[in-house]
Formats: C-alpha cells, sequence, structure tokens
C-alpha cells in the first residue's frame, strides 16, 4: 500500500504528548478500510513525510494495525529524510570505506510518545541510551535508479566519489598556493588586494607582463577544474538515493541484504502511480466547472479510460517494434514499469497522448460520417 503525505502537513496537527499522532492514527484507519476488501496489507510504501521515529516503532513492535493487535509485523519504506547538511553527510557515507550497500542502522524513539508504546519498546527489550529507544532499521542506498543514463554498481559509485573526493582536496590546495602567490604579487602596501574574484565575463585581458598574466591565467584554470570536480561531485549525489526499511526483531539485515534491495527497488513503481495522475490532469481530463459532482466524475473516469487505452496502444507499438528484432521476447519486466518507460524513450514511440488523442478523433468522425 503506497501512501502520500498532503502537502504542507496539514493534517498534522501540533502533537499532544503521551498521543498518537493524529496521521498514524488516520494511517491505521486507512488499513482497516483495505483488510476489510479481503486484501492483506502486509508492506507500507510511504513518501518521505512519514519518515518518523514512532511510525518506525510501530512497525518494529507489530502495532501498527493497533495495540490490540500486537505482534502482527507490518514492514515499511520511506525514504531517509536528512536534516542539516544533507550533501555533506551522504558524501562522507559515500567516501567511506566501511560504507556498505545495505546496512543495520538506528532510529531514536523520546520519551514523549504513547505510554503503550513506550511499555512495549520496555517489554521487547529495545536498546536505549541516554533516554531514547534506538528502533533498529535497515538502510538501502539505491544507485543510478532514477532516471540515470548509466547503471554503476555501489562500489564503483563509492570508488568514483573517492577519486572525486581526492581530486577536490588537490585542486583546492593548489588554488590556495596560486591564489596566495597572484596576491603576493599583485599587492602593494598602497594597495593591498585581500581575495580573488572570479566573476563571470570579468576576465582580465591586459596585464603588465607575462609572469602577471601567468599567474592570473593559472588561478582561473584551477578555479574551472575545481567547479567541474564539484559539479562531478553533485552528479554523483543526485544518482544516489537513501531508504530506510524496517526489520522484523531478529531479522538478520545483512544476510538478506538482496531482499532489501529489492523493496527498494519496487519503491520506484510508486513514481508510474503520480506520472499517471499527472498525464490523466493534463492531458485526458475535460476541463469543467460544473457544480455537479456526477458531471466531474464522468470527465475524471473518462480521462481514466483514455489513459488506460493509450497505454495499452504503446505496450502493443512497443512489443511489435521490438519484436521484430528479437523473435517473441518481451524486452522489459512488468513488474518494473518504470523500465519500459525508458525502453519508450530509446525506440521513440509515436504514440504520444497528443497523437493518441487525434487518431481517436479521426476515427470518431469516420464512424460519424458512415451512420450519417
Amino acid at each position: 500500500m503506497f501512501v502520500g503525505f498532503i502537502h504542507h502537513n496539514k493534517h498534522k496537527a501540533k502533537r499532544d504528548r503521551r498521543k498518537l499522532q493524529p496521521w498514524i492514527q488516520h494511517l491505521q484507519k486507512k488499513i482497516e478500510i483495505v483488510q476489510s476488501t479481503g486484501t492483506k496489507v502486509t508492506l507500507i510504501e510511504a513518501d518521505r513525510g512519514y519518515f518518523d521515529a514512532e511510525f518506525f516503532s510501530l512497525s518494529y513492535l507489530g502495532l501498527l494495525r493497533g495495540f490490540d493487535n500486537p505482534q502482527d509485523f507490518l514492514r515499511i519504506i520511506v525514504p531517509k529524510k536528512f536534516t542539516a547538511e544533507k550533501d555533506d553527510k551522504k558524501w562522507k557515507f559515500l567516501i567511506s570505506g566501511d560504507s556498505k550497500q545495505v546496512s543495520r542502522q538506528s532510529i531514536q524513539l523520546n520519551y514523549y510518545v504513547h505510554e503503550k508504546l513506550l511499555e512495549a519498546c520496555e517489554n521487547a527489550d529495545v536498546p536505549k541510551k541516554d533516554g531514547y529507544y534506538h528502533i533498529p532499521v535497515s538502510q538501502v542506498v539505491l544507485v543510478d535508479e532514477y532516471g540515470q543514463k548509466s547503471k554503476r554498481s555501489f562500489e564503483e559509485i563509492c570508488q568514483q566519489a573517492r577519486l572525486v573526493d581526492q581530486e577536490l582536496t588537490i585542486i583546492r590546495e593548489k588554488l590556495e598556493s596560486a591564489e596566495q602567490e597572484y596576491l603576493e604579487f599583485k599587492s602593494t602596501p598602497k594597495k593591498p588586494i585581500k581575495k580573488m574574484k572570479y566573476n563571470k565575463g570579468r576576465r582580465r585581458s591586459k596585464f603588465k607582463n607575462n609572469l602577471e598574466k601567468m599567474l592570473y591565467t593559472r588561478c582561473f584554470e584551477l578555479h574551472d577544474r575545481l567547479k567541474k570536480a564539484k559539479e562531478q561531485r553533485q552528479d554523483i549525489l543526485h544518482a544516489t538515493a537513501f531508504f530506510y526499511i524496517s526489520i522484523a526483531p531478529n531479522e538478520d539485515v545483512l544476510r538478506y541484504s538482496e531482499k532489501f534491495i529489492k523493496y527498494a527497488m519496487d519503491y520506484h513503481e510508486r513514481w508510474a502511480i503520480e506520472n499517471g495522475f499527472r498525464d490523466v490532469k493534463h492531458k485526458f481530463l475535460q476541463k469543467s466547472r460544473s457544480q455537479k459532482s456526477t458531471r466531474r466524475q464522468f470527465y475524471w473516469l473518462l480521462g481514466l479510460k483514455l489513459y488506460n487505452r493509450w497505454q495499452t496502444r504503446k505496450c502493443l507499438d512497443l512489443l511489435q517494434k521490438k519484436r521484430n528484432e528479437v523473435h517473441n521476447v518481451v524486452p522489459w519486466d512488468s513488474r518494473r514499469p518504470h523500465v519500459r518507460q525508458k525502453l519508450e524513450q530509446e525506440v521513440h514511440t509515436n504514440w504520444s497522448a497528443k497523437s493518441y488523442l487525434l487518431s481517436l478523433w479521426k476515427t470518431g468522425v469516420e464512424l460519424c460520417i458512415k451512420s450519417i
């Protein structure tokens, strides 16, 4: 089950001490509704708004469905929410020699939560330090999973990060030394220069002698190299995604690391849900200002039907093109639809939303003329 937090946390009221947060109670009702239809909820994929220690502790203790139904484990997966200095923390993790793609971590739960939850933590012998319970979780790092053309492994990107970090250190030292030499050469007692300026489009073209030109040019060359290395660092950071996945008591994270990686990879499928609603809203939904709910519902259902038929048409077109190359082989994993979207970009399928709607319009006009 995928749950998304309301933007700006509108339904997350200020919590009262010793009570469950309102959004947790709201989530428990959602679970009850889903299970009342005959579907068993075993995994919840939540967005970053649900990154909360209380949420993970309820999952770890098997109390997410309520305190009256204990020991019923329900796994959750949430993107890790960093605090200040997000990029620096991610970078230190990547360049560290001890980093692993799947590792056992903990999230702190303070003592201002529900009394029954604190009692359950005490009975389950959850580690406690400085007044905080440390709830065990699994941290998973994905690489090149979100819109990246390359497909590197975790070890490869860590090695690349260490090389870039070494290059950054060397360039900074050289740049500092080059700036010092230039400032010492350029400064005078009457007009001291304290700092080099690298404003865009303001490079000097006239110099007193070749030595001044050489020192000045070297500073800008090193500055450009430093800028390029910083861009490489940022690309590496954008290629990594961190997830926290709840674990059951006594569950071995390192032994079943592939299972947790699969959980994190499947989380990507939720983007297909959000992109699908976006396409329906902007491409297939008839705009209306009617106050009648039946009319608005009809337009929405019609948009959904058009979207589903459009996806089917694209699927058939893509299959036909790829099967002409390799006979009767499906070129993507049906359980990971975003892979099909990448393949569509490579093959350049002709069925865009506009072209599909035009083909429907053409067919409708032809049928009208035929019936007349």
